[in-house]
């Protein structure tokens, strides 16, 4: 990934990710056609920027459906790092993101996992709150 865009992605500023693109008008293109690629969005996914990592979700959806040179997809780093809401914000914007494959198929039973947990500590918050 070009430095600019690195430097620009762990930042997290949104504002600083419009300024490069007028800039450099293809600079997310040049990431798009590599098959393989740590993108801005697995970037922004691990260390849980999430209005980057959602504008990134309108600017390139398809960024969140390639895996890095780990295997990994921005949500199963999101789900690595314990990012919820950016993972939930993830699966928000696109539900097929929950089919994404990745190394070896160990990380998709991961946010198998993930999500069940979650969906039973609100259940168990809902329930608790009416029982109580």
């Amino acid at each position: 990934m070009d430095s600019k865009l690195l430097l620009v992605t762990q930042s997290g500023s949104v504002d600083d990710l419009y300024s490069l693109i007028q800039a450099a008008p293809d600079i997310l293109q040049k990431v798009d056609v590599l098959p393989i690629i740590h993108t801005p969005l697995h970037e922004a996914s691990s260390a849980g920027k999430l209005d980057l990592a959602m504008e990134l979700m309108i600017l390139k959806p398809s960024f969140a459906k390639k895996l890095n040179e780990y295997g990994l997809s921005p949500l199963h780093l999101a789900v690595e790092n314990d990012q919820v809401e950016l993972a939930l914000e993830l699966v928000k914007v696109d539900p097929s993101l929950v089919r994404i494959r990745g190394r070896g198929g160990i990380a998709s039973s991961k946010i198998i996992f993930f999500f069940c947990n979650i969906s039973f500590k609100i259940f168990n918050r809902i329930y608790l709150k009416h029982i109580i």
